[in-house]
């Protein structure tokens, strides 16, 4: 496998997602513009659009010092998105 870029991971860890919205039988939609938000679906419940970010890691960084290896991902507090999805 090649190197991938960081958009690359990203891209990934969308479809990544939507896959697992589809098999519990959620439908879900990219947004082609950087707002924050991965994805939308539709809430029949709530009658309402419901906003996903995901976010992606290809595999441990380094945790600083003597640590173990970690994943992390970093969300902003005034995040635009209802919901958030690790991959």
């Amino acid at each position: 496998m090649g190197t991938l870029t960081t958009q690359q991971i990203g891209r990934a860890g969308e479809l990544l997602t939507q896959q697992k919205l589809l098999l519990l039988g959620i439908d879900s939609a990219p947004l082609t513009t950087d707002s924050g938000i991965d994805l939308v679906t539709f809430s029949k419940r709530k009658e309402d659009a419901i906003t996903i970010q995901v976010k992606s890691n290809l595999k441990p960084k380094d945790a600083g010092g003597r640590w173990k290896l970690c994943l992390d991902w970093w969300v902003r507090e005034d995040s635009p998105a209802d919901l958030f999805s690790v991959e």
